[in-house]
């Protein structure tokens, strides 16, 4: 812009030394008109300013992290006059990561036209996801003069966790700690007589009181009983929905937690098996447990999470919660990093009840259990990365650039 204010600047020198020597009608037009331009364009560009309106449209208003969505900055041009150059200056950031990142982009806008703009984005973590325009920049079209119209335009979009992948195998059912069991372990036998968990061909170091004998004899083969496993029928799900942190890793740490809360919850709802989770409830007008019989019922709950702002004390609430309003007899906790603060709450939310931590390990941290957690089930799981989709989308009429990040 400065260059060609200077190259202007030339120009209307050339134009008076042009009337100087050659004075008459003609060179003294030119000057006029040399001088008459600016202020032409200047009063054009103001009221271009009052004739441009913003919008920001998405296809979609929830995805699954890792899958391609897209933003439309749209641009409508209410003046007869062109603008050659328009700079958007616009900022996306991942409410969970709380770090903003901004984009320029640079595009001109037709005369009495709508111009769009698609950019297609994939999000490494779970979070709402907000685009902002803050600023368009015009410029006349020889660039002497610019106006900066700032704006209040966004638009926000959910991203939602992942199901993590998860090694059913880790998840132990403890003995009910009470009379009160009515659920059996699908998958685990135990020492309750009262059910059959399998039948099976004798193998060494079976139980002699065990023999099924008159199966045995009907086979012609020793066959054994095993019982089954009670396990707690009033599971209490407790995610620790806080910031371990700054920056990425933090915002990693906690998608991975709330993947593995996802696929724990799926997991105990396809076993038929009852829980519910720790959260914040209206009707309480603080924490409370909420039952998770359906699929849209976690989808829900963690839909509420993500829209909330992480927390520091969300475990102290927990145990105020666990006092006033909850009773179970096994609480499974998903925590982003098993610090020592936390460690030191474990054993009040152990008490009278079996306990399972699930806790997040980033890239090349060290799987070591801070002093005092050894005597409960903790389980690591490595940092999640999210698997990038392929985006496939056409441009709409009009659209003239493609744009992609990663947010």
């Amino acid at each position: 812009m400065l260059v060609s204010k200077i190259l202007y600047a030339v120009f209307l020198v050339i134009l008076v030394l042009f009337w100087i020597l050659y004075r008459g009608t003609l060179s003294l037009q030119l000057l006029l008109l040399g001088l008459l331009i600016p202020a032409v364009l200047l009063v054009i560009l103001l009221i271009q300013r009052f004739m441009l309106e913003t919008q920001i449209r998405r296809n979609v208003s929830e995805v699954t992290k890792g899958e391609p969505f897209q933003w439309v900055i749209q641009l409508r041009n209410r003046f007869f006059v062109p603008v050659a150059n328009a700079v958007l200056l616009l900022e996306y950031v991942n409410g969970i990561e709380g770090n903003p990142h901004r984009l320029t982009l640079r595009i001109p806008l037709l005369a009495m036209n709508t111009q769009r703009v698609m950019l297609t984005f994939h999000a490494a973590t779970c979070g709402m996801m907000e685009l902002r325009l803050l600023s368009v920049k015009i410029y006349d079209p020889l660039r002497l003069f610019s106006q900066t119209i700032r704006t209040n335009t966004s638009n926000r979009l959910l991203v939602m966790p992942d199901c993590a992948e998860l090694d059913t195998e880790e998840i132990v059912f403890p003995e009910a700690v009470d009379d009160n069991a009515t659920e059996y372990s699908k998958h685990k036998s135990g020492d309750d007589p009262s059910e059959i968990f399998e039948i099976h061909e004798y193998r060494s170091g079976d139980a002699i009181s065990r023999i099924h004998w008159k199966l045995s004899s009907k086979l012609d083969e020793l066959m054994v009983k095993a019982y089954s496993l009670p396990i707690p029928s009033d599971t209490i799900l407790l995610p620790d929905y806080r910031m371990a942190g700054e920056g990425t890793e933090a915002a990693a740490r906690l998608d991975t937690m709330l993947s593995v809360l996802y696929a724990v919850a799926n997991y105990y709802r396809t076993e038929g098996l009852a829980h519910s989770i720790l959260w914040y409830q209206k009707s309480l007008g603080g924490f409370g447990a909420c039952p998770l019989t359906e699929p849209e019922d976690t989808e829900q709950m963690l839909r509420q999470m993500i829209q909330s702002a992480p927390r520091a004390d969300i475990l102290e609430s927990a145990l105020d919660a666990l006092e006033d309003h909850v009773r179970c007899s096994q609480m499974i906790m998903f925590t982003p990093k098993l610090d020592a603060h936390t460690v030191s709450l474990l054993p009040h939310l152990a008490e009278h009840r079996a306990l399972t931590v699930f806790y997040v390990l980033a890239d090349g941290e060290a799987d070591e259990l801070p002093e005092g957690a050894e005597e409960y089930d903790c389980i690591p799981v490595q940092i999640q990365k999210a698997k990038l989709k392929e985006a496939s989308v056409a441009l709409e009429e009009g659209d003239e650039m493609l744009c992609e990040e990663e947010a």
